[in-house]
């Protein structure tokens, strides 16, 4: 399961928080942003009625309502308000403008969390070449359109295209701020993600040290992005075999997650997800099944039925349900997984 040699599972029997927590949150989060969503219509509404369908005022309306809807992972209705927008602004502004690149932007990220690289690639070069032109190199804004690109190349499996990237992106901010700087840690937390992915764990493992230090001086213990670092420092121990070693770094993530972003967080998420994998190869099977059940409600809270990740999800907790040996429950998960990836390639091919 996952990035060990078997694919990740999880959940973990430290945990407090039940099924019924986790969909309370996830309630008290959906009805916060359908409140926002309705603003926003509304909002938009007013600027038809004062401005028309055709103005930039609209576009920018059609911008708020998609982010929205970005926000509420409802993909394919930020799509259509971020193509409306799109449109509006050639229209006014022609391609060399920053705002018809701010919309190039949004659908690109729509289309890097459905997972559809070669799309978002695409528009992540178009975005990141308009912003060097514009700028220069040496700025924040064209860096972080570099870690985008990059992590585009990594999703996709183009590793080594984006190790090049995140070094250049490491010496922007190495000039911009210095070695001790957020920024500065992301982007060799990210170097170090692409040595994992490519299996070479022993260049991964040593930046992701320095990323976890650099973040623990900088922001201390108790926050999200010292959090990440963990996770992504036990992930490549675990690839590495070293289960023991990934679960305690796990557990500790896994608190700092509660504490920060609560218990219905994609990070989260994630982090149970692979703390759960964990025990699945140190042959604790129920602690994982009991943690990939509570990470696959979130992903689902989170992210929506047909969404790939959770699809995958589906696809792991099937696996652990075959390790226990409830071949039953194993192939009804499977096959509601094989369902939902062909909607998910019906709906966005």
């Amino acid at each position: 399961m996952g990035s060990s040699k078997r694919k990740r599972a999880k959940n973990n029997n430290h945990t407090n928080h039940s099924t019924d927590q986790i969909n309370q949150e996830a309630k008290a989060r959906e009805t916060m942003l359908l409140t926002e969503l309705k603003k926003a219509d509304e909002k938009l509404q007013q600027i038809k009625e004062s401005h028309g369908e055709d103005h930039p005022e609209t576009a920018m309306g059609l911008t708020n309502l998609g982010l929205v809807y970005l926000h509420l992972h409802k993909y394919e209705n930020a799509l259509k308000y971020f193509n409306q927008a799109r449109d509006i602004r050639i229209k006014h502004f022609g391609e060399d403008h920053p705002d018809f690149y701010e919309s190039l932007s949004n659908l690109a990220y729509c289309y890097f969390e459905l997972q559809q690289y070669q799309k978002a690639l695409s528009l992540f070069l178009r975005t990141n070449e308009f912003k060097r032109k514009l700028k220069g190199e040496i700025n924040a804004e064209f860096a972080e359109s570099l870690s985008m690109l990059a992590m585009c190349y990594t999703r996709s499996g183009e590793s080594k295209k984006a190790i090049s990237i995140y070094i250049q992106t490491k010496e922007i901010y190495k000039q911009l701020y210095g070695e001790n700087h957020p920024d500065y840690a992301r982007t060799i937390n990210n170097l170090a993600m692409c040595y994992h992915r490519m299996e070479e764990d022993e260049d991964a493992i040593p930046l992701f040290k320095e990323a976890v230090e650099i973040n623990r001086k900088l922001l201390g213990e108790n926050n999200a992005n010292f959090a990440v670092c963990l996770c992504n420092l036990a992930v490549s121990y675990s690839q590495n075999g070293q289960n023991k070693e990934a679960i305690p770094l796990l557990l500790q993530a896994k608190t700092i997650y509660e504490n920060v972003v609560g218990s219905n967080d994609l990070l989260y998420g994630n982090c149970i997800f692979n703390l759960a994998s964990c025990y699945v190869e140190v042959d604790q099977p129920k602690e994982g099944l009991k943690l990939i059940l509570l990470a696959t409600q979130i992903f689902k809270n989170q992210l929506g039925e047909y969404h790939p990740v959770y699809a995958n999800a589906l696809r792991n907790l099937a696996t652990c349900y075959t390790i226990i040996g409830d071949f039953p429950k194993a192939m009804e998960t499977f096959m509601y997984s094989e369902k939902i990836e062909q909607e998910i390639r019906k709906r966005f091919s």
